[in-house]
């Protein structure tokens, strides 16, 4: 159990830290200009490929803010090219578990952007992902380009 419990907590952080990855930039049309970026942005949808149940209530959604009632994220972009996120939920997504866990979950790092591709440093690790701005809403999906065969769930954010 011990060995599980720490394998489920070693994917959360790298789902939340650096799991937003998207091969799908087809709403904005071109490329995302940093000043698009820059500023604070809140999870507005949390929407999974699937149908998931992990409040185990007997009925799945593929709103996972009907599931979960701790699912809040803030992410903020700064001009000067740094960036930090404040979340209270973390996904888990192996194959014998699913499901949305409640903790105090806070990174930050550098970020750049190159047309519709951001990159993300965060503790050394560098992960570039494919996001979609469409007015003031950004989106991308969580879990891609992790390596695991799971679900999409795809966050969107409203600038604050």
């Amino acid at each position: 159990m011990f060995s599980k419990a720490l394998r489920l907590f070693v994917l959360v952080t790298l789902v939340f830290t650096f799991g937003c990855s998207s091969d799908d930039d087809s709403s904005t049309g071109g490329s995302i200009e940093e000043a698009d970026l820059i500023g604070t942005w809140n999870i507005v949808t949390l929407v999974s490929e699937l149908p998931l149940d992990v409040d185990e209530d007997g009925t799945a959604s593929e709103n996972l803010h009907t599931e979960s009632d701790c699912v809040v994220e803030q992410l903020i972009f700064n001009a000067d090219g740094t960036w930090s996120g404040d979340s209270e939920y973390a996904l888990e997504f192996l194959t014998e578990l699913q499901g949305v866990l409640c903790f105090d979950n806070s990174r930050n790092g550098t970020w750049t952007l190159d047309g519709n591709a951001l990159s993300l440093v965060a503790s050394g690790v560098d992960r570039t992902v494919s996001i979609s701005l469409s007015a003031d809403t950004l989106s991308f999906n969580l879990l891609g380009g992790l390596g695991f065969d799971t679900t999409v769930v795809i966050g969107s954010y409203s600038k604050q």
